[in-house]
């Protein structure tokens, strides 16, 4: 767990536990810069298709970021992503996040898929294989 993460109109931080459903998986995505969250744009629209809806997405911003949450909601191509920024910088201490990476998060909480620098076919191959009915 971490805490500090920041939401856009809320006074108070969340802690990253808060943000995970527990009946889903969750994938976690780290940028640093626009550019970054432009690149997961693509892991965004192939995790959605691949996961058919069992897949919850975050995008979390590294504290320092300049990026508003309107532009990061604007180079995710219209896909809905709720967007926090890591504040305290404790994500990025807690999990050794570099930007560009992501963190698939079992319903249980552990983490069950990470990859520093996250690239859409390999997430799409490790989700069909935890998904599949």
């Amino acid at each position: 767990d971490c805490r500090g993460l920041r939401r856009p109109a809320v006074a108070f931080p969340l802690r990253l536990h808060e943000l995970l459903d527990g009946r889903r998986h969750t994938l976690l995505l780290y940028a640093d810069d626009a550019e970054q969250v432009a690149g997961l744009a693509a892991v965004v629209a192939l995790a959605r298709e691949r996961a058919d809806g069992h897949v919850d997405v975050r995008l979390v911003l590294a504290g320092d970021s300049e990026i508003s949450d309107d532009v990061a909601d604007g180079l995710l191509d219209g896909h809905p992503v709720p967007v926090v920024q890591d504040a305290a910088g404790e994500f990025r201490t807690a999990y050794g996040a570099v930007g560009g990476c992501c963190y698939l998060i079992r319903p249980d909480g552990q983490v069950g898929f990470r990859a520093g620098r996250t690239r859409a076919e390999d997430l799409a191959s490790h989700l069909v294989k935890v998904l599949a009915t």
